[in-house]
């Protein structure tokens, strides 16, 4: 039965070739990417040395190449958690 417009038509479930032989791409791997969400009262400039130490230390526990890492820093305010179905912005420093 030829595939419809716009319908998708790329390998069943089961993912890629690449996906089943657990995400590798040829010989290469691919690059582990640490994703960091936290409050918004970090201070100027602390991005930098947060990235920095996260990198050392998930290339130190994994033995992976330190220039392959991608770390990704959020900042949200307070305004944007919740703990408990509170705001954290209505419940000051209570679950901290």
């Amino acid at each position: 039965m030829p595939a419809l417009p716009g319908r998708y038509t790329g390998p069943r479930a089961g993912g890629s070739p690449a996906a089943r032989r657990g995400g590798r791409l040829g010989k290469k791997t691919l690059a582990p990417l640490i994703q960091i969400t936290q409050d918004d009262v970090v201070p100027p400039g602390a991005e930098a040395g947060i990235i920095e130490a996260v990198t050392r230390a998930y290339a130190a526990a994994s033995s992976k190449d330190p220039s392959r890492i991608w770390v990704t820093i959020t900042q949200l305010p307070g305004t944007h958690w919740g703990v408990g179905g509170t705001p954290l912005s209505e419940d000051a420093g209570r679950h901290t």
